[in-house]
Formats: structure tokens, C-alpha cells, sequence
């Protein structure tokens, strides 16, 4: 005996199509709906949410203390030339400037220079001459203390005549670098003179 009030027709074939009740009982059943979250759910939930804030504060607090690491700005301007200050003048200077650019205060405690016979020699940070200079600051004395925002610059002599040095020379033959020491990180701070300046 066959059931006319489910047999449809798709085409020359019949088929036997679930009726309306079937088909809402699989639904529910399936979906669910109206059913609540359970306690276990809830607390599952919320110990996931609460792992997922903890590790984006934990990126947000190393974010900030690398970006607190690397917070001077260090420029150097050599051929430089003093007026006004008798001491100062018929000499050529490099004009060594540092900023605090982040957002704690820092001492800055020393400026020297380093020389390098090669670029790589450079790269593997294996100097052959090491200079410090404890005027560099004459008019702003170091150690000196930056706060953020706040820019330092000092002096140091570009021509040593004693020396036969003169440092703008050096950088065309080898790879000179000024560095500057300070307290926020045990990292020097690096730039190299140019010599086309």
C-alpha cells in the first residue's frame, strides 16, 4: 500500500518526502534551540576569554618595555664651527645630538667613538680603536639626565693636531662610529659618520 499524502513527484521519479512534524523534530533536535548554556559552559567560556585578555595584556606590557629599551634618537653633524666662544673657535667640531623618544627618563653617561678597519669587521663589532671624549658635553655636562622629549648635544673635536687624527679623513678610509652610553638600556647607542657630510 503506498502513502499518497507524502509520495511526490521530481520528474518521471517518486520519492517518499518526510512530512512537516519529521522534519521539525529533526531541526530541534539538531540545533538545539532553546536550550541554556549549562554551568560548566559558562565557566569554560569565561576562563577562555579570561586567558585571551591576560595574554594580550602580557603583549602589551612587552611591546611598551621594548619600545622603552630603544627610546634615544642619537644624530651626529660633523664640520661644525663655534662663535662666541674664544676657546671654541678656529676648530672643527661634531655636533652629537641625542633625544628621549620614549617614555621614561634616562642618564646619559658617556660619548666616545669606535673604529672599524672593515664592514665586517664592523659587523662582528671587533674594533681596533676606542675612543672616549669627557668634554663632549663643556656647555651641558654629562652625566645628564634626559626626561622624555627633552634633546641633549654636546661637542667633540673632529681634528686632533697632536693626533694627526682627524676623524671626517678616518671615515673615508675605515668605518667610524660614535656611540653614546646611557642608563635605560646596557645597549650602546650606535651612528656612523659619514664622510660625504
Amino acid at each position: 500500500m503506498q502513502l499518497q499524502h507524502n509520495k511526490c513527484r521530481h520528474g518521471d521519479a517518486y520519492y517518499i518526502a518526510p512530512s512537516a512534524s519529521f522534519r521539525r523534530r529533526a531541526c530541534c533536535k539538531r540545533y538545539d534551540f532553546g536550550k541554556a548554556m549549562s554551568a560548566d559552559q559558562i565557566t569554560t567560556y569565561a576562563a577562555w576569554w579570561g586567558a585571551i585578555i591576560a595574554t594580550a595584556v602580557f603583549f602589551w606590557d612587552v611591546w611598551k618595555w621594548r619600545r622603552d629599551k630603544a627610546a634615544i634618537e642619537m644624530t651626529v653633524r660633523p664640520n661644525m664651527t663655534v662663535i662666541g666662544e674664544p676657546e671654541l673657535e678656529d676648530k672643527y667640531w661634531i655636533k652629537v645630538s641625542a633625544t628621549n623618544k620614549g617614555t621614561r627618563p634616562t642618564t646619559i653617561k658617556m660619548v666616545g667613538a669606535e673604529i672599524y678597519p672593515s664592514f665586517i669587521e664592523y659587523i662582528m663589532k671587533r674594533n681596533t680603536e676606542e675612543y672616549v671624549f669627557p668634554n663632549a658635553g663643556m656647555q651641558d655636562p654629562l652625566p645628564r639626565v634626559l626626561n622624555p622629549g627633552e634633546e641633549w648635544s654636546g661637542l667633540v673635536p673632529q681634528i686632533r693636531k697632536d693626533k694627526q687624527l682627524n676623524f671626517l679623513d678616518l671615515a673615508s678610509e675605515k668605518i667610524v662610529v660614535l656611540v653614546l652610553q646611557q642608563t635605560i638600556a646596557p645597549k650602546l647607542v650606535r651612528v656612523r659618520l659619514s664622510s660625504t657630510k
